[in-house]
């Protein structure tokens, strides 16, 4: 279970690490954008480079999440099993017990019968 989150976080951590490293450098292409589009007077064709940008942008965002919806419903399935699993595990020991106990009660039936046969027979001999 805690190897699971150890990469569940560790996915985060990637994740969070790419989106700081591309925000940063949106940022410096923003402000050279800006310098650029000023100088040149092209500041239409920059706002629309942007809102490209950010429309990509939102479509990544977006497919992350769902991955990140996936890896907890995976995380939940997963869970869920080895739970199952545990239960399992637990119910066939109890099983185990079971049959040991019966085997013993068993035994120990077939010697008290043991006995009661060995001593009819002394009767049954004594009386002959």
């Amino acid at each position: 279970m805690s190897r699971k989150l150890i990469i569940a976080a560790f996915f985060i951590a990637t994740l969070a690490a790419a989106a700081m490293a591309r925000d940063l450098s949106m940022a410096q292409t923003v402000a050279t954008s800006t310098a650029a589009a000023n100088a040149t007077g092209t500041l239409q064709q920059q706002i629309d480079s942007n809102d490209a940008q950010i429309a990509s942008l939102n479509q990544e965002i977006a497919q992350y999440q769902a991955q990140l919806q996936q890896i907890g419903a995976n995380k939940k399935t997963l869970q869920a099993a080895i739970n199952a699993l545990d239960l399992q595990r637990s119910k066939i020991q109890a099983q185990v017990s079971l049959t040991q106990t019966q085997i013993s009660t068993t035994q120990l039936q077939i010697q008290q019968l043991g006995g009661q046969i060995t001593d009819t027979e002394q009767a049954i001999g004594n009386d002959q």
